[in-house]
């Protein structure tokens, strides 16, 4: 059992469905989903419900300005800091930053007031920049699992925290899930479908207990690439997906069709740039070690 730092809980619940067919198997696994209160678990009486507090309304423009510290302020309500943030804590009290406290910028100093909206706002473009160096070089993949974890594993690296938050909130463990982003290939040269073919060729699949995938993003959006197979993902539960005669395996990765005999290995891509996500889910130790890494995506010649 493990105690939660915080008043509020947040359940990602994933569930490997093998097609269409097994849809109605995973819903009915989902209609057995209970959450149950700790007291109605153990048969003991229910405590008294705390008072639900107020959530301040979000507004993004106000959430980059001096009046994050007012957001900043309720959400310290709802958690116990660790012990590596109370310092922090203590010193940002000076300036009005205070559990479930409310923040009124004109009760500072002008001088002060216009330094911490300074230094708001370049906290807010330094964590921006950090999201898209975060994580670590390997073969022109950014590994991004590093960026989440248990406090003993990410305590006190608060700007890595505050931007691998910003660019994927409620990361996994990598025990759990072991993720890399693609975004150039083996020159270094940013993706781009309208240009490229690409060929990705592991020597060995990812060694998992669980699934592996490599899925397509296009850019800016973010969002899945719609194609005429209907393959947004590619991997190990990808029907028909095949594997050299040496173990190895090469995925296709581009706009058009890399003929009959590739499709089955082809992960098509936008007609323009875009962004793969390779995760690798309940790894085994070569991974977690370094032993076995990913591929470079390659610019492939026909």
């Amino acid at each position: 059992m493990r105690r939660t730092e915080g008043r509020y809980l947040f359940l990602l619940s994933r569930i490997a469905a093998n097609g269409v067919e097994d849809v109605p198997a995973v819903n009915a696994l989902q209609d057995q989903y209970r959450l149950t209160p700790l007291s109605a678990y153990l048969g003991q009486p229910s405590p008294e419900p705390a008072p639900t507090p107020k959530f301040p309304a979000y507004d993004p423009k106000r959430a980059a300005s001096i009046e994050f510290i007012n957001y900043f302020n309720f959400l310290l309500g709802q958690i116990k800091p660790g012990p590596d943030e109370r310092p922090l804590l203590e010193k940002w009290a000076r300036i009005g930053v205070q559990p479930g406290k409310t923040f009124d910028p004109a009760t500072l100093a002008p001088d002060v007031r216009k330094a911490v909206a300074e230094g708001v706002a370049a906290a807010h473009e330094k964590i921006k920049a950090e999201s898209l160096k975060v994580g670590r070089n390997i073969n022109n993949w950014t590994l991004i699992a590093e960026g989440f974890g248990y406090r003993s594993m990410v305590g006190g690296k608060d700007l890595m925290r505050a931007a691998a938050n910003m660019i994927g909130i409620y990361g996994n463990n990598p025990e759990e899930a072991y993720n890399f982003s693609g975004a150039k290939d083996s020159a270094g040269d940013t993706l781009d479908g309208s240009k490229h073919d690409y060929v990705v060729h592991f020597k060995t699949p990812p060694p998992v207990q669980a699934f592996w995938s490599v899925t397509m993003y296009k850019l800016p959006e973010i969002l899945l690439v719609a194609n005429p197979i209907k393959r947004y993902s590619i991997g190990d539960r990808t029907p028909g997906f095949k594997t050299n005669e040496d173990g190895s395996m090469t995925i296709y990765i581009q706009h058009e069709s890399p003929g009959p005999d590739k499709e089955s290995n082809w992960l098509p891509a936008p007609d323009g740039p875009f962004v793969l996500a390779l995760r690798i889910y309940w790894p085994e130790w070569d991974v977690l070690d370094g032993k076995w890494q990913p591929s470079a995506i390659e610019k492939f010649k026909k």
